[in-house]
């Protein structure tokens, strides 16, 4: 997500259970590994408010490292919505 400004928190909408991580850049870097980790957690309730260290502009990623289980035995979440409240 290409962000201008300083947000405060990154709400997600989604599936909970859904473990993910939250990285920041300036710009997209070519390597994968220089993305600044902010936050790694789990979904708990279909909104969720992640708080967010003071990065100006940049780029946020929002990486999905572990799916939901359904009761089937296969494993899904969805992301309906992230925004960056200008609070």
């Amino acid at each position: 997500f290409d962000v201008d400004g300083a947000p405060q928190a990154m709400i997600v909408s989604g599936t909970p259970d859904t473990v993910y991580l939250v990285a920041w850049a300036r710009t997209i870097p070519d390597d994968p590994d220089a993305w600044e980790h902010i936050a790694r957690g789990t979904l708990q309730a279909p909104f969720n408010r992640i708080q967010l260290p003071v990065r100006t502009d940049g780029v946020w990623r929002l990486w999905l490292t572990s799916l939901g289980e359904r009761g089937d035995g296969t494993y899904q979440s969805r992301i309906s919505s992230v925004r960056f409240p200008a609070w």
